[in-house]
This record gives structure tokens, C-alpha cells and sequence, in this order.
């Protein structure tokens, strides 16, 4: 028996005797209503003021406990948040519902479901739920590897994933090229009375990542590094200047690994030795052709009529600028670093509590005011179970959110887009911090357990983000 069930017997047993001996040594003959009264209600009584006397005694310790560890909160809260290094300097996207993080935003708002692919079967000769890009022109792509690699053999989701990149490596390059400040000349000096003129100063360094699926062949990664660098430079930026690289990555995992490497301080030296670098952040892959869906199959994942809450497969193309948090202007976001956590599976309710509490320190890390947050953008997808996990947890983490429209889900519309979806979040943030100029939440679910969220904040708002009292919380259109 609980506790609260002991309780309550020795109560009634000590109301009972006492009466009954009262009633003994005094003669009384109590009628129906008095012994009701007096054994039944006072009882009652009794328990109900014990446990208002014990809810007021633990709201007096709470009251007292707060006051230090509140006072503790903003004391070390200012100490332990670590300004952000990078700035979004811009995003672009190519995915199934759009080719801008704008279109993409407004529609994430009412998101239409993946349909099913005209050509593509499974196993069974079912058609296959699938997000794919419609009508796309894979012809670029093919000369692009004539032109780079001769010979070399593509398949049918490598050439839509090229496809897919290139128009979002031309916008970012664009973008990077006109941001860029011109190389500074030094002043000139005359020896032996010939004028020389000086060295030009440290120039802006532009590295180009590029995160392509481990499970394509090194060499049609390398051939992609030789297409981007040469896009690059038809877009304006110097040879010299850059450094384009490919990434293998095998999941978004790995992907986010990689963007913390390129948000982390350490990443982006400047100094007098060491010239500033800006990154240029680009990943791409499609897993919409028939050697993919056999993949998925032999794994068990595929959404069909075997797994109804399986992987919807995907494509698109994502990418953003991110550039040095002192060389970033008004009109830009600055990203602080992510954090992880795991969330629980023991219950519903216990995994919404331990995301919300990853979403409470990502604002903590930030100095953010829940208040303040006008947007919590995620990955999830068509599945039950991440969408009313992430509902709940914003509904607990920022309570001033309408979750039907300011928790906009990226899978939902999109699809499992793997290796995409972690630059897409941020592509997305950035466009939305951009037109909105309110921080907001990323949260992704990486998998069953693993969480990842982060906090983007426009350049003016940053240095008064915890002011409380914001603006009302913006919505997506």
C-alpha cells in the first residue's frame, strides 16, 4: 500500500476510536447524520487539511529554493554562454516543395504529402511514396562529368543530385563573390629611387565544402571538386582564394558533425598569420532511383505496405554561407554553437521533457527568453511519433508558440532528405531570422535517441536578446 492509503486508515481509525470512546463515556446516543458526520466527514476533513497544509509547506521551500538558483542562473548564465563565432551570410535550397528557403518556409506552413513515384516499384510491383523534384533535367549534369571526368559513370541519383547542387553552388557563389571585401594594397615606398609598391593585405579566404554520400566513388567526388572550384570562379571569386574539398558522409550525423567543426571558434582563425576564411557549406544527394529503393527494402525501412512508418526517399540540394561573426553586417544571423542530447524512451511524455530541456539550454547557450523565440524549425518527418515528440517538447520549452504554426517540419513535406536536411535546417533559419529578424530554434532528430538543437539570433536583436517583452512571435507564411 502507498503512502498516501496508510495515511489516510490511521486517520480514520484515530477519528473512529476517539468518537466511539467519547460516545462510550459520555452515554450519547449519536443518531444516523452525527455518525455520518462524524465518522465519515470528519475524516475527510482532516485529510483535506493535511494535504493543504502540506502543498502550502512545499510551495514556501520551492519559493526559497528559487530565489538562489535563479540568482545562480543569471550569475553564471552570462558567464557560460559563448558568443557566436559565425554569421549566415546567405542559404539557398533545391528541394522537393522548392528552390528557395523562402517558398520552402512558406510551404513548410501547410505541407503537402510525398505522392507516389510514376515510375518507380517496389518488390512487389507497388508504386513507392517518394519526394522528389518533378520534370528535373539531368542533362548538366551528364556534361559536367564529360567535361571533368571522361569516362566516369554515374548513376541515376548521383546525376539528380548534380543536377540538384549546381543551381545552389551558383547562388552562394554569387553571394559570396559580392560580399567579399577587395584585397587592400599597402602603401608604396621608394628605395633607390624606383617606387614599389606593397604587398597586398590578407585577403578572405573562401573554403568550399562539399558533403556528398560516402557511398559514391572517390572519383566522381573529386570530379564534383573540379566542377564546383571552376563554378566558383566563373561566379566571381579568385583561385587563389579558394579551397573546394569533398566530404564523405554517410548520414546526417555526420553531417552535423561537420558543421560543428565549421561553427566552433577554433575552425576560423584569424589573426595577423592567418588570413580570415569564410565557408561555403553544400550538400546534395538523391536516393530517388530503383538501386535506393532496393536499399531501402533490404533494410526494412522503406514506407510501404510492409512498414507503414517507414523512410519516405528524397533528394535536394542545400547550401549556406557562413563567414566570421565580427566580419557579419546587420541583415545577418548569427548562429551560436549546437548542443546535444539524448532523448528518453520510456515514455511519450518523459522524451517530450528531456527534448524540451535540450531546447531549454540551446536558449540558455544563447541567453535567450523563450519569449523571444518566433519560429522552432525541425526535421521531422510523416511519422507520429517525432511530430507529437516535437510538439510537445516546444509546447513545454517556449509555451508562447502556436505549435500548428510556428513548428514547421521539414520531413513532413520533404521526405527523409539524410545528408541534406542538417544544411537545410539552417539554410531555412537563415531566411526566416532574415525576414523576420526574431531568434529561432533548430531541432533535429537525428534518430531514435540523438537530438541536436541550436539557436539563430539577426545581428541587431543579438546584443539585447534577453531583453524579455519581444515582438509578437512570428509565423510561417
Amino acid at each position: 500500500m502507498t503512502r498516501a492509503v496508510l495515511v489516510a486508515i490511521v486517520v480514520f481509525a484515530v477519528v473512529w476510536l476517539c468518537a466511539i470512546g467519547i460516545w462510550r463515556g459520555t452515554g450519547a446516543t449519536p443518531g444516523g447524520v452525527q455518525m455520518a458526520l462524524v465518522l465519515g466527514g470528519l475524516p475527510l476533513v482532516v485529510l483535506a487539511g493535511m494535504h493543504v497544509a502540506r502543498r502550502a509547506s512545499r510551495s514556501r521551500v520551492d519559493t526559497g529554493a528559487d530565489v538562489p538558483a535563479k540568482a545562480a542562473d543569471g550569475a553564471g548564465g552570462g558567464g557560460v554562454a559563448t558568443p557566436p563565432s559565425m554569421a549566415l551570410g546567405a542559404g539557398a535550397v533545391w528541394l522537393p516543395v522548392a528552390d528557395t528557403p523562402t517558398d520552402a518556409l512558406a510551404a513548410l506552413a501547410q505541407p503537402p504529402r510525398p505522392g507516389l513515384h510514376p515510375t518507380l516499384r517496389d518488390r512487389d510491383g507497388l508504386p513507392v511514396f517518394a519526394a522528389f523534384v518533378a520534370h528535373l533535367d539531368t542533362f548538366p549534369a551528364e556534361d559536367l562529368l564529360r567535361r571533368h571526368a571522361p569516362g566516369l559513370r554515374a548513376s541515376d541519383e548521383a546525376l539528380r543530385a548534380l543536377a540538384l547542387l549546381e543551381p545552389v553552388a551558383d547562388a552562394l557563389f554569387i553571394r559570396a563573390a559580392s560580399l567579399l571585401p577587395r584585397p587592400a594594397q599597402t602603401e608604396g615606398q621608394v628605395i633607390a629611387g624606383m617606387h614599389h609598391r606593397g604587398a597586398a593585405g590578407p585577403c578572405e579566404r573562401v573554403d568550399v565544402h562539399l558533403l556528398l554520400p560516402a557511398s559514391w566513388p572517390a572519383a566522381l567526388r573529386e570530379a564534383c571538386v573540379l566542377a564546383m572550384r571552376g563554378q566558383a570562379i566563373a561566379c566571381g571569386l579568385q583561385d587563389a582564394q579558394l579551397d573546394v574539398h569533398a566530404v564523405p558522409v554517410a548520414d546526417a550525423r555526420a553531417s552535423w558533425a561537420r558543421m560543428r567543426q565549421l561553427l566552433d571558434a577554433a575552425g576560423t582563425p584569424e589573426g595577423p598569420e592567418r588570413s580570415p576564411r569564410w565557408q561555403v557549406l553544400l550538400a546534395a544527394d538523391s536516393r530517388v532511383g530503383a538501386q535506393s529503393i532496393r536499399r531501402l527494402e533490404s533494410t526494412g525501412v522503406l514506407m510501404g505496405t510492409r512498414q507503414q512508418d517507414g523512410v519516405v526517399p528524397a533528394e535536394g540540394a542545400a547550401g549556406v554561407l557562413l563567414l566570421p561573426a565580427s566580419a557579419s553586417g546587420d541583415a545577418m544571423a548569427l548562429v551560436h554553437a549546437p548542443v546535444d542530447g539524448e532523448t528518453s524512451l520510456a515514455s511519450l511524455r518523459a522524451g517530450a521533457r528531456a527534448t524540451a530541456d535540450l531546447l531549454e539550454r540551446a536558449m540558455r547557450d544563447a541567453s535567450l527568453e523563450p519569449a523571444l523565440i518566433g519560429l522552432v524549425l525541425s526535421d521531422a518527418d510523416q511519422r507520429a511519433a517525432p511530430s507529437v515528440e516535437t510538439a510537445a517538447a516546444v509546447s513545454l520549452a517556449c509555451p508562447d508558440l502556436d505549435v500548428a504554426r510556428q513548428c514547421p517540419a521539414l520531413g513532413v513535406a520533404n521526405g527523409a532528405l539524410g545528408i541534406v536536411a542538417p544544411v537545410a535546417l539552417l539554410a531555412l533559419a537563415e531566411a526566416q531570422a532574415r525576414e523576420s529578424a526574431q531568434p529561432l530554434l533548430v531541432l533535429s532528430l537525428l534518430d531514435e535517441r540523438q537530438r541536436v538543437a541550436l539557436a539563430i539570433v539577426p545581428a541587431e536583436a543579438d546584443g539585447s536578446s534577453s531583453r524579455a517583452g519581444a515582438d509578437t512571435p512570428a509565423t510561417v507564411a
